[in-house]
């Protein structure tokens, strides 16, 4: 039986890998020292990031409602996605175990609904990157659309900056800082770019592990529920031969030649026969 195929579990690690917010310890050698600082880097950067957002709603926002409102709800969803990006990364050890469980331990003795249940799985991760790279779109989309003069005029009261056309990605206030300014613009939306993409996608990737977890436990219980639903039945492979397991939870069995299956006429002849020796026993009792 071939092994259990790599989970979503797998790549949900890999990807808070790739993003560089975890890195597993190796200060032995300077690239892994340097590594590990990086990755301190990140986590440091997008505190200090979503603190600066929160920053200009409670510091300039609230001037004007709507956009207070919406800075908040900004303020919530990375600090959310903050959130689960800490827990995954305090237990990103205890989740690679549950990958190599599941890859070592799950059964796919029935590789059809192993792979059904695989690509369901699959399905369940893809909308939740989707959405990942729909907001990153979404503000990509905001940041090239021009403003309109009304915008323009509220923009220039809330933030008071120097050139209240000029923007970043996300709304940040750093005092002392005009951010309308061209060189803080364009390092502000180059760090902006990474962090409103690298946030999201991890923050979301631990949000999709509980629904894929459950996607491939609903696989091993569909097995399950086959082979006990077999149970005193003669087994068969995809080709309709019967078998004989000699392991059961391998999927390892013999085929057997020449096996008929049993006769309805005589099931149904023993089926008569015991009852009349039923009937006779009470007779004789009543004797």
């Amino acid at each position: 039986m071939k092994k259990y195929p790599p989970t979503n579990i797998r790549l949900f690690c890999k990807i808070f890998e790739w993003a560089h917010l975890h890195y597993e310890p190796n200060t032995g050698t300077w690239r892994g020292f340097l590594l590990q600082l990086f990755c301190y880097f990140n986590h440091y950067f997008i505190v200090l990031l979503t603190f600066l957002h929160l920053l200009n709603t409670v510091c300039r926002s609230f001037h004007y409602m709507p956009e207070f409102y919406q800075m908040l709800a900004e303020d919530s969803a990375m600090i959310f996605c903050y959130f689960k990006v800490y827990l995954l990364y305090h237990r990103y050890s205890e989740i690679k175990y549950l990958a190599d469980f599941m890859e070592n331990s799950f059964s796919n003795a029935d590789e059809s609904i192993t792979n059904k249940f695989r690509v369901k799985a699959n399905m369940t991760c893809l909308v939740y990157m989707m959405s990942v790279f729909s907001i990153w779109a979404s503000l990509v989309f905001q940041f090239l659309l021009p403003i309109t003069k009304e915008e323009l005029a509220n923009r220039s009261m809330v933030y008071k900056t120097k050139f209240p056309s000029r923007r970043t990605f996300t709304n940040l206030y750093i005092p002392y800082v005009d951010e309308s300014e061209l060189a803080p613009m364009i390092v502000l939306s180059i760090f902006e770019m990474y962090a409103n993409f690298v946030l999201p996608l991890t923050g979301i990737a631990i949000v999709g592990l509980l629904p894929a977890l459950i996607v491939h436990l609903e696989g091993q219980y569909k097995i399950l529920s086959i082979r006990v639903e077999n149970i005193g039945k003669i087994h068969r492979n995809s080709t309709g031969s019967p078998v004989h397991y000699i392991n059961i939870e391998t999927n390892e069995y013999i085929v057997l030649e020449n096996m008929e299956p049993p006769s309805t006429s005589s099931e149904q002849a023993h089926a008569k026969a015991v009852q009349i020796a039923r009937k006779r026993q009470r007779i004789q009792q009543n004797l």
